[in-house]
């Protein structure tokens, strides 16, 4: 991307408000399971619940750092929106 491409957008916006974003995403997804994984010992359940903890950690983490409010509240009238449909028919 050339400096130049996007008027109205700094490097420093562009970094602050992508690659802080994404690293502290990255970070604090990856704590729970990095714990799970060193605590459970069989190899199986390991994985599942690892897997399941990881999944669950990205999604909280992006919803909460990763996104602006504009951005969470989109996601939530989305969630909204299917959850009407799949109760209400």
């Amino acid at each position: 991307m050339l400096k130049g491409d996007i008027p109205g957008l700094s490097v420093s916006d562009f970094i602050k408000n992508v690659y802080f974003r994404v690293i502290s995403v990255g970070i604090v997804a990856a704590i729970l399971p990095t714990i799970s994984y060193m605590y459970i010992s069989d190899q199986v359940i390991q994985f599942v619940i690892t897997s399941i903890i990881a999944v669950i950690s990205t999604i909280i983490s992006v919803y909460f750092i990763g996104c602006t409010k504009i951005e969470q509240l989109q996601i939530r009238n989305q969630v909204s929106k299917f959850k009407t449909r799949i109760f209400c028919q």
